[in-house]
C-alpha cells in the first residue's frame, strides 16, 4: 500500500503517491515478529526478516543525522505493504521521536500512516507530505499537492509544517515553500538547493531532462542557490531576477549565489540594477570543494562541458568582477597569491573566469580578468594584451597544455597576445598560395582540411634572392613574428614539441627557441607545407620569412637520418653525374612499402635529412618522413628506365661539401632498395 524507500538516486527520483491510506487504529495492533531492524550509519533500517536490501541500506548510509530523532528507512517486503506497518510500529517501540524517510507517509488527513504510527508509539513522528528525494546535504520533499513539506505528528495533536528540507538550512525561512510568479515570464520554483527561476510556459516536471540536474543540486547550509533560466526557455528578464532577489531580506541576499542555466549570464546587469554586490557561480554547483563549490559549465543546450577553474565571481555596480572562489589548476604549483601560481622564471599562472592566464609576474590589467566563462571553450591566454609575448611566457603557456586535465584539453583554446597581431587571411577557394610581399598584405596560410601529400620535388634554380641557409638559427624577432603568424594554432603545435623534448636547456630563452622552432616544423608539415615550399622555391618569401626561418631552424634541431629514403616526382631526362637541387623543403619517406603509380622514384642516400616523426605525429601519416632543408643538392648515380609496371628510378646521393666522397657500399644499398620497390610495383600491378 505504501511505497518502499528507494535507493540513493544518481538523479532525483520522485515516488508516486499511494492509494488510500490505512484507517487509524487507536488500539495497539498485534505486530508480527517477522521483521529485521539494524543500523546503517546513524539510520535505522526496518525490513523483512531476511534483512533489508542493498538499495535501502545504501540510502540509509547517506542520510544525515537528526538530533533528538531516530531517522528510519523502511524496506517494505514484496506484496501488501500496508500489512507491514504493524511490524514497523513494533520495531520502533521505545526508540523515541522518529523521522520516516518514506514518501507520502505524512498528510494532513487523520488517516495518514504517520498519524497512526505516532499514536502507536506514543511519540513524535516526522514524515513527508509528498515524495522524498535525497541530494547531497539534504532530504527534500517534492510536493504534488497538500503542503509538500515535512510534517510533525504528535499523539492527540494536529500535524505541524516543518519546511521542505532536512536538515533545515539557515536560509530556509526565506523560501516561500511554493511556486510564485516573478512577472510575465518567470516563476520561482523551490528546489533542494534553493530556488529555480524558470519560465512559466512549461509545467514543472522534476524528472524532465533539463530539470533533473537542477533538482539534484547539493543543498548548502549557508548558500541559497538561485538558478536562472533553462535550456530552450525564454530568457528571464533582469527585472524579474531583481524582483525575486529584492523580495528576500538583506541577510538572505548575502547568501544568494546565482546560476545562469543554459544561457549568457547577466550578473553585471543584476548588480547594476540592484546597486549591491552579486555573487555568481560560473556553472552548475554540482559538488563540494574544500573552499567552496565544484562547478561545471553548461552550454546553451543544457550540456555539461568543462569544469572552470574560477568557480565563483562577485559583481559590483562599478563593473569590476572579482574572483571569490577557485580550484587549483595543476597539482604541485606554489601559490604566491590568491589564484596566482608560480611557473618559474618570472612567469605566473592566474585563474580567471574564462580559464587560465599565463603572464609575466609584473604584468597586470583588467582585460583578461573581465572575460566571462565560455561554456563551449576553456581559454588559455598567454601574454598580456597590448604587449609582445616574451619567449619564456610563450613557452610556459605551451608547456602547461599537457599538464591540464583531459576534459579541459579537449575544449582548450590557446590565445597568444601581441600588440599588433597579424591578420588571419581568408583561404581562396582554389587554395592558391602565392606569398604576399607587401607590408600591409596578409600572410596566406592553409588552415583547415585533410593532410595533403607533400609537394613533389622541383629541381631547378630559385628565381628570387630570399634564401634561408640550411644552418640558419632563428632570431628572437623571427620567433615573435612566427608566434603571431600562427595565432591560436601555436599552442597545439608547441605542446607537441614540448611533449617530445627529452633534455631541456637550463636557459629559458634557449628552451623557448627550441619549442618555437619545432612548433614551426609541426605546423608547416601538418597544414602549411605547400605554402612554405612554394615561397622558398620562388625565392620571394616576403612576410613568410619568419615562418620559413623557424622551419629551417627547427629542422636543424631534429635527428639526422643516414640511409635510404625515397620520394616521387615527374619524369625528365636525367644522366649519371647530373646535380639536382631542391630549393624548397624536400619531403621523403624512409622504408616505403607502397609505390606511386606512374611517378619517377628518386631513391636517395641521405646524409643530413632530418627525422621529423616527433613533430609530424600530430595527425600525420603512418610512414616515417625524412625532410631535407632548402637548397639541398643531390648527385645522380644511376638511372633505371621504366619497364612494364615498374616506374623509372633515379638513384641519387646527397651532396655535402665540395669534395664529398661516395661512401663504400652506398650504390649497392640504393640498388637493392630500387629492386625491392620494382618488385613491390609488379606485385601491386
Amino acid at each position: 500500500m505504501f511505497r518502499r524507500a528507494a535507493a540513493v538516486p544518481k538523479e532525483p527520483v520522485v515516488a508516486a503517491p499511494p492509494p488510500e491510506p490505512l484507517p487509524v487504529e487507536r488500539e495497539p495492533v498485534p505486530a508480527p515478529a517477522q521483521f529485521s531492524a539494524s543500523f546503517a550509519g546513524a539510520t535505522l533500517v526496518v525490513g523483512p526478516p531476511s534483512g533489508p536490501g542493498p538499495a535501502a541500506t545504501n540510502l540509509a548510509r547517506g542520510l544525515p543525522v537528526d538530533r533528538g530523532r531516530t531517522v528510519v528507512v523502511v524496506d517494505f517486503p514484496p506484496g501488501d505493504e500496508a500489512a507491514f506497518w504493524p511490524a514497523v510500529a513494533a520495531a520502533l517501540q521505545g526508540r523515541g521521536p522518529v523521522r520516516l524517510m518514506t514518501s507520502h507517509a505524512g498528510t494532513m488527513r487523520p488517516t495518514a500512516p504517520a498519524q497512526w504510527l505516532t499514536e502507536q508509539l506514543g511519540a513524535e513522528v516526522v514524515a513527508a507530505d509528498g515524495a522524498v528525494t535525497t541530494v547531497p546535504g539534504a532530504a527534500f520533499v517534492v510536493g504534488t499537492g497538500g503542503y509538500g513539506c515535512w510534517l510533525r505528528f504528535v499523539p492527540g495533536g494536529s500535524p505541524m509544517p516543518m519546511g521542505r528540507r532536512f536538515p533545515v538550512p539557515h536560509w530556509e525561512a526565506v523560501d516561500p515553500n511554493s511556486p510564485w510568479p516573478t512577472g510575465d515570464v518567470g516563476v520561482s520554483e523551490p528546489i533542494p538547493a534553493g530556488l529555480w527561476l524558470r519560465a512559466q510556459r512549461a509545467p514543472f516536471d522534476p524528472a524532465a531532462p533539463d530539470a533533473r540536474p537542477i533538482v539534484g543540486l547539493p543543498c548548502r547550509d549557508n548558500v541559497l542557490t538561485v538558478v536562472v533560466g533553462g535550456p530552450g526557455q525564454p530568457p528571464i528578464p533582469v527585472d524579474e531576477v531583481c524582483r525575486l532577489l529584492g523580495g528576500l531580506p538583506s541577510a538572505a541576499r548575502s547568501r544568494v549565489r546565482l546560476v545562469w542555466y543554459g544561457g549568457e549570464h547577466q550578473g553585471q546587469a543584476v548588480a547594476d540594477q540592484m546597486g549591491e554586490p552579486i555573487a555568481l557561480y560560473t556553472g552548475l554547483p554540482v559538488g563540494s570543494l574544500r573552499n567552496g563549490a565544484a562547478v561545471v559549465a553548461v552550454n546553451p543546450r543544457g550540456q555539461q562541458t568543462w569544469r572552470p577553474y574560477v568557480t565563483e565571481v562577485g559583481y559590483r555596480a562599478d563593473g569590476v568582477p572579482a574572483v571569490s572562489g577557485y580550484r587549483v589548476p595543476v597539482p604541485g604549483l606554489v601559490e604566491r597569491g590568491p589564484g596566482v601560481f608560480d611557473l618559474g622564471g618570472g612567469v605566473v599562472l592566474e585563474v580567471v573566469p574564462s580559464g587560465l592566464w599565463v603572464r609575466d609576474a609584473e604584468d597586470n590589467g583588467p582585460e583578461v580578468r573581465a572575460l566571462p566563462v565560455d561554456p563551449e571553450w576553456a581559454r588559455l591566454t598567454v601574454g598580456t594584451p597590448g604587449k609582445t609575448t616574451a619567449g619564456a611566457v610563450a613557452v610556459a603557456g605551451a608547456s602547461l597544455v599537457e599538464r591540464l586535465e583531459p576534459e579541459v584539453r579537449r575544449l582548450l583554446k590557446v590565445v597568444f597576445c601581441d600588440p599588433a597581431p597579424l591578420p588571419r587571411p581568408p583561404v581562396a577557394e582554389d587554395e592558391a598560395t602565392t606569398p604576399a610581399t607587401g607590408d600591409g598584405d596578409p600572410v596566406p596560410l592553409s588552415l583547415d582540411g585533410p593532410l595533403p601529400p607533400p609537394p613533389a620535388p622541383v629541381w631547378g634554380e630559385a628565381s628570387g634572392e630570399e634564401v634561408v641557409p640550411p644552418e640558419h638559427r632563428s632570431t628572437e624577432p623571427e620567433r615573435d613574428a612566427l608566434r603571431r603568424m600562427l595565432g591560436d594554432r601555436y599552442g597545439e603545435h608547441a605542446a607537441v614539441a614540448c611533449r617530445h623534448i627529452e633534455e631541456r636547456p637550463e636557459d629559458p630563452e634557449a628552451f623557448e627557441a627550441v619549442v618555437t622552432d619545432l612548433a614551426a616544423v609541426s605546423a608547416c608539415l601538418q597544414q602549411d607545407e605547400e605554402v612554405v615550399v612554394e615561397a622558398l622555391r620562388s625565392g620571394r618569401l616576403g612576410r613568410l620569412w619568419p615562418y620559413a626561418a623557424g622551419v629551417v631552424s627547427g629542422l636543424r634541431r631534429l635527428p639526422v637520418h643516414q640511409g635510404v629514403t625515397v620520394c616521387w616526382g615527374e619524369a625528365r631526362s636525367l644522366r649519371t653525374g647530373d646535380v639536382l637541387v631542391e630549393h624548397g623543403l624536400l619531403s621523403t619517406v624512409a622504408g616505403p612499402t607502397v609505390p606511386l603509380d606512374g611517378r619517377v622514384e628518386f631513391v636517395i642516400w641521405s646524409v643530413t635529412g632530418r627525422q621529423v616523426n616527433v613533430v609530424d605525429s600530430f595527425g600525420s601519416l603512418v610512414q616515417e618522413r625524412v625532410v631535407f632543408p632548402p637548397g639541398t643538392a643531390f648527385k645522380v648515380l644511376a638511372v633505371v628506365e621504366a619497364e612494364e609496371s615498374a616506374p623509372m628510378q633515379v638513384m641519387v646521393q646527397e651532396v655535402v661539401g665540395r669534395h664529398h666522397e661516395l661512401p663504400q657500399g652506398v650504390l649497392g644499398s640504393l640498388e637493392r632498395a630500387a629492386v625491392a620497390l620494382r618488385n613491390a610495383a609488379r606485385a601491386n600491378a
